[in-house]
């Protein structure tokens, strides 16, 4: 699975998991962006990737702590 920190257009910040094929979404990334902004993803550094995701909101409790995240079920790289 891929667990990832999405920022949407008001510098807002939300925790995403995606438990479908990383593979695929690596090499449509890949494809679009590059080596070197997929690298840089990975690392969990700023890159320019835009993603476009239908999502089921979900509640993610972990030792007191509760946020909100975002189960990803599809996506479109843009």
């Amino acid at each position: 699975f891929l667990k990832m920190t999405l920022v949407n257009e008001s510098y807002r910040t939300i925790t995403a998991l995606f438990f479908g094929d990383v593979n695929a979404f690596s090499e449509s990334v890949l494809e679009k962006y590059g080596k070197r902004d997929l690298d840089a993803a990975f690392a969990g550094l700023d890159n320019p990737i835009k993603l476009t995701v239908a999502y089921v909101p979900q509640i993610n409790e972990y030792n007191g702590n509760v946020e909100l995240q975002m189960r990803i079920k599809n996506y479109l790289v843009v």
